[in-house]
């Protein structure tokens, strides 16, 4: 991870809750930008666990929609999100 992610990351980490934090440091190390299925492998949990903490980051203004679009396992779209500075 870049140092300026992690400077980030350890400014709002007591600002998030335990599981938004891992969902933030997952999108993070995972680029900067990720899906919901991009997370849900690279946490091992499951997608219902993710897309709550997801709403949170959202509402929190720590992560956005970057309006790119990824595919889920069922060949669906689905939002790339991006880390906000």
């Amino acid at each position: 991870m870049e140092q300026t992610s992690l400077d980030a990351f350890e400014s709002i980490q007591e600002e998030l809750t335990t599981k938004e934090n891992k969902v933030f440091e997952a999108i993070s190390e995972l680029g900067g930008e990720a899906t919901l299925y991009d997370i849900k492998s690279y946490l091992n949990w499951e997608v219902n666990c993710i897309s709550g903490r997801i709403t949170g980051l959202r509402k929190k203004k720590r992560i956005a929609d970057t309006g790119k679009r990824g595919l889920s396992p069922s060949g669906r779209g689905c939002i790339i999100w991006s880390i906000q500075n």
